[in-house]
């Protein structure tokens, strides 16, 4: 017997209004996680531009979670919109908005992913120097 889903003993036509949170809470893989068409590109947001002007790294590169996007559970993310960026894991209640830009630890390199946290060291900036020269 295969395993029902929630709200599938409703009609059709009835389940978004009988159940509208319907599969909250659960971790089936990429159909609650963040996948790459999810992703948008921070430089896409104007205010972004400005914040990230003297930034040294590509805004292009660096994705944030749609709104209205559920996070991935136990993914790390940061909210690269906050002034004091902190990376948390996500809980399968976390839904992206128009507040946050939460960017993906798993889709960002590392040397960004550093910057984006004020890393100042600069072995995890790459900026470390060459002990032949």
């Amino acid at each position: 017997m295969a395993e029902q889903q929630p709200g599938m003993q409703h009609p059709e036509e009835y389940r978004q209004d009988l159940n509208p949170r319907g599969g909250e809470g659960e971790n089936s893989g990429h159909q609650s996680g963040v996948t790459e068409e999810k992703l948008l590109p921070l430089s896409s947001m104007k205010e972004a531009r400005t914040q990230y002007k003297d930034e040294p790294f590509d805004l292009d590169q660096v994705r944030f979670v749609a709104p209205g996007i559920r996070l991935e559970q136990g993914g790390v993310y940061i909210d690269a919109r906050a002034v004091r960026r902190v990376e948390f894991k996500a809980t399968a209640k976390t839904i992206a908005d128009e507040q946050h830009w939460y960017v993906p630890k798993q889709d960002t390199d590392y040397v960004t992913w550093n910057r984006l946290i004020h890393v100042k060291n600069p072995d995890r900036l790459d900026e470390a120097a060459d002990p032949a020269e």
